[in-house]
Protein backbone atom coordinates (compact mmCIF):
# COMPACT_ATOMS: atom_id res chain seq x y z
CA UNK A 1 0.00 0.00 0.00
CA UNK A 2 1.05 3.55 -0.49
CA UNK A 3 1.46 5.65 2.72
CA UNK A 4 -0.07 8.87 1.67
CA UNK A 5 -4.13 9.46 0.92
CA UNK A 6 -3.58 11.81 -1.78
CA UNK A 7 -1.67 14.62 -0.55
CA UNK A 8 2.30 14.70 -1.14
CA UNK A 9 5.36 15.08 0.84
CA UNK A 10 7.30 18.86 -0.07
CA UNK A 11 10.47 20.41 -0.41
CA UNK A 12 10.85 24.16 -0.20
CA UNK A 13 11.59 25.78 -3.65
CA UNK A 14 13.56 28.48 -1.95
CA UNK A 15 16.01 27.69 1.09
CA UNK A 16 16.26 30.39 3.09
CA UNK A 17 18.53 33.11 3.22
CA UNK A 18 19.87 31.98 6.50
CA UNK A 19 20.97 28.91 5.43
CA UNK A 20 22.39 30.70 2.06
CA UNK A 21 24.56 33.19 4.39
CA UNK A 22 25.80 30.62 6.80
CA UNK A 23 27.65 28.59 4.06
CA UNK A 24 28.69 31.47 2.41
CA UNK A 25 30.62 32.48 5.27
CA UNK A 26 31.97 29.00 5.96
CA UNK A 27 32.98 28.63 2.46
CA UNK A 28 31.34 25.13 1.62
CA UNK A 29 28.34 24.25 -0.58
CA UNK A 30 25.45 24.21 0.73
CA UNK A 31 23.90 20.76 1.43
CA UNK A 32 20.58 20.60 2.99
CA UNK A 33 19.44 17.65 5.49
CA UNK A 34 15.16 17.05 4.49
CA UNK A 35 13.34 15.42 7.30
CA UNK A 36 10.04 14.50 6.29
CA UNK A 37 8.65 12.98 9.13
CA UNK A 38 7.07 9.70 10.47
CA UNK A 39 6.45 6.94 7.92
CA UNK A 40 2.44 7.15 6.94
CA UNK A 41 2.46 10.94 8.06
CA UNK A 42 2.30 12.95 5.47
CA UNK A 43 2.84 16.45 6.74
CA UNK A 44 1.52 19.82 5.60
CA UNK A 45 5.33 21.62 5.64
CA UNK A 46 8.86 20.43 5.20
CA UNK A 47 11.48 20.49 7.76
CA UNK A 48 14.88 20.56 6.85
CA UNK A 49 18.83 22.29 7.76
CA UNK A 50 21.77 22.99 6.85
CA UNK A 51 23.87 20.10 6.91
CA UNK A 52 26.29 19.90 10.21
CA UNK A 53 24.04 23.10 11.88
CA UNK A 54 22.30 21.72 15.32
CA UNK A 55 19.29 22.54 17.05
CA UNK A 56 19.36 25.76 18.55
CA UNK A 57 21.45 27.73 16.31
CA UNK A 58 21.35 31.53 16.79
CA UNK A 59 20.19 31.27 20.03
CA UNK A 60 22.61 32.81 21.36
CA UNK A 61 22.56 36.67 21.43
CA UNK A 62 24.73 39.62 23.08
CA UNK A 63 22.70 41.75 24.44
CA UNK A 64 22.95 45.34 24.91
CA UNK A 65 25.27 47.24 27.14
CA UNK A 66 24.21 46.82 30.76
CA UNK A 67 21.31 44.56 29.63
CA UNK A 68 19.87 41.60 31.03
CA UNK A 69 20.67 37.94 30.31
CA UNK A 70 18.51 35.13 29.87
CA UNK A 71 19.61 31.64 30.25
CA UNK A 72 17.38 29.21 28.33
CA UNK A 73 17.54 25.17 29.06
CA UNK A 74 15.43 23.16 27.00
CA UNK A 75 14.94 20.26 24.51
CA UNK A 76 14.98 19.80 20.89
CA UNK A 77 11.93 21.68 20.67
CA UNK A 78 13.26 24.40 22.54
CA UNK A 79 16.45 23.98 19.47
CA UNK A 80 13.51 24.68 16.97
CA UNK A 81 13.30 20.87 15.78
CA UNK A 82 10.27 20.70 13.46
CA UNK A 83 11.01 24.16 12.32
CA UNK A 84 12.87 25.37 8.87
CA UNK A 85 16.28 25.58 9.37
CA UNK A 86 15.51 25.25 13.50
CA UNK A 87 13.82 29.13 13.40
CA UNK A 88 11.21 27.95 16.11
CA UNK A 89 9.63 29.75 18.94
CA UNK A 90 12.85 30.62 20.82
CA UNK A 91 14.07 32.31 18.04
CA UNK A 92 11.13 34.26 17.99
CA UNK A 93 10.93 34.76 21.70
CA UNK A 94 14.87 35.90 22.28
CA UNK A 95 15.08 38.37 18.90
CA UNK A 96 12.02 39.74 20.49
CA UNK A 97 13.32 39.77 23.99
CA UNK A 98 17.01 41.70 22.61
CA UNK A 99 14.39 44.17 20.85
CA UNK A 100 12.31 45.42 23.85
CA UNK A 101 14.57 44.59 26.55
CA UNK A 102 17.86 44.39 25.36
CA UNK A 103 18.31 41.15 26.62
CA UNK A 104 21.30 38.89 25.85
CA UNK A 105 20.24 35.03 25.67
CA UNK A 106 22.79 31.94 26.86
CA UNK A 107 21.14 28.83 25.20
CA UNK A 108 21.69 25.24 25.97
CA UNK A 109 19.09 23.20 24.10
CA UNK A 110 21.39 20.51 22.28
CA UNK A 111 20.91 16.93 24.21
CA UNK A 112 19.69 18.43 27.91
CA UNK A 113 17.04 17.33 29.35
CA UNK A 114 15.46 18.10 32.57
CA UNK A 115 17.05 15.47 34.54
CA UNK A 116 20.87 16.42 33.25
CA UNK A 117 19.41 20.56 33.63
CA UNK A 118 19.07 19.51 37.29
CA UNK A 119 22.42 17.45 37.81
CA UNK A 120 24.32 20.03 35.83
CA UNK A 121 22.49 23.47 36.79
CA UNK A 122 25.76 24.84 38.32
CA UNK A 123 27.77 24.29 35.50
CA UNK A 124 25.42 25.40 32.64
CA UNK A 125 24.69 28.24 34.86
CA UNK A 126 28.44 29.72 35.29
CA UNK A 127 28.89 29.08 31.33
CA UNK A 128 26.19 32.07 31.14
CA UNK A 129 27.93 35.26 31.26
CA UNK A 130 26.75 37.62 32.49
CA UNK A 131 24.60 36.01 35.07
CA UNK A 132 21.17 35.27 34.09
CA UNK A 133 18.17 37.58 35.70
CA UNK A 134 15.99 34.69 34.46
CA UNK A 135 15.96 30.90 33.51
CA UNK A 136 13.87 29.92 30.75
CA UNK A 137 13.01 26.06 31.57
CA UNK A 138 11.36 24.82 28.12
CA UNK A 139 11.38 20.47 28.21
CA UNK A 140 7.94 20.62 26.73
CA UNK A 141 8.85 16.94 25.29
CA UNK A 142 9.89 15.75 28.57
CA UNK A 143 6.65 13.40 28.84
CA UNK A 144 7.56 11.98 25.69
CA UNK A 145 8.46 8.21 27.41
CA UNK A 146 4.83 8.20 29.33
CA UNK A 147 3.12 8.54 25.73
CA UNK A 148 4.10 4.73 24.97
CA UNK A 149 5.34 3.36 28.35
CA UNK A 150 3.52 0.32 30.34
CA UNK A 151 0.58 1.92 32.38
CA UNK A 152 2.15 1.16 35.55
CA UNK A 153 5.32 3.63 34.41
CA UNK A 154 2.81 6.20 33.83
CA UNK A 155 2.44 7.96 37.02
CA UNK A 156 5.77 7.57 38.28
CA UNK A 157 7.56 9.21 35.12
CA UNK A 158 5.26 12.03 35.61
CA UNK A 159 6.23 12.29 39.50
CA UNK A 160 9.86 12.00 38.33
CA UNK A 161 9.65 14.34 35.85
CA UNK A 162 7.77 17.04 38.54
CA UNK A 163 10.30 16.12 40.99
CA UNK A 164 13.21 17.31 38.20
CA UNK A 165 11.47 20.42 38.23
CA UNK A 166 11.02 21.14 41.50
CA UNK A 167 14.97 20.62 42.24
CA UNK A 168 16.10 22.47 39.17
CA UNK A 169 13.67 25.36 40.61
CA UNK A 170 15.30 25.41 44.20
CA UNK A 171 18.77 25.52 42.42
CA UNK A 172 17.61 28.74 39.66
CA UNK A 173 16.68 30.30 42.91
CA UNK A 174 19.18 29.76 45.49
CA UNK A 175 21.54 30.96 42.48
CA UNK A 176 19.89 34.45 42.42
CA UNK A 177 18.18 33.99 39.35
CA UNK A 178 14.40 34.26 38.32
CA UNK A 179 12.55 30.56 36.43
CA UNK A 180 10.10 30.90 33.86
CA UNK A 181 8.10 27.63 33.29
CA UNK A 182 7.44 26.44 30.22
CA UNK A 183 4.30 23.77 29.71
CA UNK A 184 4.13 20.37 28.08
CA UNK A 185 3.72 20.00 24.08
CA UNK A 186 1.29 17.54 22.81
CA UNK A 187 2.32 14.16 21.68
CA UNK A 188 0.45 12.71 18.57
CA UNK A 189 0.41 9.20 20.36
CA UNK A 190 -1.49 10.34 23.16
CA UNK A 191 -4.75 8.24 23.47
CA UNK A 192 -7.27 8.71 25.50
CA UNK A 193 -5.87 6.98 28.67
CA UNK A 194 -2.97 9.20 28.02
CA UNK A 195 -4.36 12.46 27.63
CA UNK A 196 -5.98 13.09 31.14
CA UNK A 197 -1.73 12.09 32.05
CA UNK A 198 -0.43 14.97 30.19
CA UNK A 199 -3.01 17.43 31.17
CA UNK A 200 -2.83 16.89 35.44
CA UNK A 201 0.97 17.09 35.01
CA UNK A 202 0.69 20.32 33.20
CA UNK A 203 -1.70 21.30 35.46
CA UNK A 204 0.75 20.46 38.56
CA UNK A 205 3.34 22.25 36.67
CA UNK A 206 1.63 25.57 36.30
CA UNK A 207 1.22 25.03 40.59
CA UNK A 208 4.58 24.86 41.05
CA UNK A 209 4.36 28.79 41.95
CA UNK A 210 6.59 30.47 39.07
CA UNK A 211 5.71 32.48 36.11
CA UNK A 212 4.18 29.39 33.64
CA UNK A 213 3.77 29.52 29.73
CA UNK A 214 0.66 27.71 28.83
CA UNK A 215 0.51 26.23 25.44
CA UNK A 216 -1.15 22.86 26.22
CA UNK A 217 -4.53 23.76 25.32
CA UNK A 218 -3.46 26.24 22.28
CA UNK A 219 -1.43 22.92 20.40
CA UNK A 220 -3.93 19.88 21.61
CA UNK A 221 -6.60 18.64 19.11
CA UNK A 222 -9.22 18.93 21.83
CA UNK A 223 -9.90 19.47 25.51
CA UNK A 224 -10.19 16.15 26.23
CA UNK A 225 -7.33 14.97 22.98
CA UNK A 226 -3.68 15.93 24.03
CA UNK A 227 -2.41 14.61 20.53
CA UNK A 228 -1.35 17.36 17.95
CA UNK A 229 -3.94 19.35 16.74
CA UNK A 230 -4.47 19.45 12.77
CA UNK A 231 -1.40 21.19 10.78
CA UNK A 232 0.73 21.63 13.89
CA UNK A 233 2.82 18.46 14.47
CA UNK A 234 5.74 17.80 12.74
CA UNK A 235 5.84 14.32 14.22
CA UNK A 236 5.13 12.45 17.44
CA UNK A 237 6.80 14.82 19.45
CA UNK A 238 8.07 17.75 17.82
CA UNK A 239 5.63 20.93 15.90
CA UNK A 240 6.15 22.19 12.86
CA UNK A 241 6.75 25.65 11.71
CA UNK A 242 3.31 26.75 12.60
CA UNK A 243 3.09 25.11 15.41
CA UNK A 244 6.43 26.54 16.90
CA UNK A 245 4.64 30.17 15.57
CA UNK A 246 1.18 29.06 17.68
CA UNK A 247 4.11 28.29 20.46
CA UNK A 248 5.30 31.91 20.61
CA UNK A 249 2.15 33.86 20.48
CA UNK A 250 0.93 32.06 23.67
CA UNK A 251 4.09 34.24 25.34
CA UNK A 252 3.58 37.17 27.26
CA UNK A 253 6.71 39.11 26.99
CA UNK A 254 5.83 41.38 30.24
CA UNK A 255 6.89 37.98 31.83
CA UNK A 256 10.08 38.89 31.12
CA UNK A 257 10.19 42.12 31.91
CA UNK A 258 13.79 42.86 33.97
CA UNK A 259 11.75 45.04 36.40
CA UNK A 260 9.53 42.56 37.62
CA UNK A 261 12.00 39.95 37.65
CA UNK A 262 14.25 42.09 40.24
CA UNK A 263 11.09 42.68 42.01
CA UNK A 264 9.91 39.36 42.68
CA UNK A 265 13.81 38.41 43.29
CA UNK A 266 13.36 41.31 45.86
CA UNK A 267 10.09 40.35 47.61
CA UNK A 268 11.55 36.29 47.67
CA UNK A 269 14.19 37.39 49.45
CA UNK A 270 12.83 39.78 52.26
CA UNK A 271 9.94 36.71 52.81
CA UNK A 272 12.78 34.03 53.60
CA UNK A 273 14.27 36.87 56.43
CA UNK A 274 11.22 36.85 57.80
CA UNK A 275 11.01 34.97 60.85
CA UNK A 276 8.15 32.16 60.29
CA UNK A 277 5.80 30.48 63.54
CA UNK A 278 7.07 26.65 63.44
CA UNK A 279 5.59 25.65 66.58
CA UNK A 280 3.26 27.03 69.52
CA UNK A 281 1.81 25.09 72.29
CA UNK A 282 -1.11 27.72 72.67
CA UNK A 283 0.80 28.53 75.79
CA UNK A 284 2.88 31.01 74.68
CA UNK A 285 5.76 28.71 73.96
Amino acid sequence: EWEADGSNRTVPARVGDDAVEHFKSSGKPLELVIDDGDFARVRSECFGYPLGVRPGVGLDIVGSAGGPQLLLLGDSVAGGVGAWCFKGWTTELCSSLRTKYGYGVCAKVDGLDVYKAAQDFPKLAAACSPKPLIVLIAFSAGLQHVATCPDWDREPSCTAYIQALERLLAQIFESGACPVLAGLCPNEDCGEEQSPIWKRTNERMRMLGVPFVDWLHRLSKSENDASWAEGLGHDTVAPNARGHAAMHACIDLATFDPAQARTALRRREEEMVKPKMCFSDGNGF
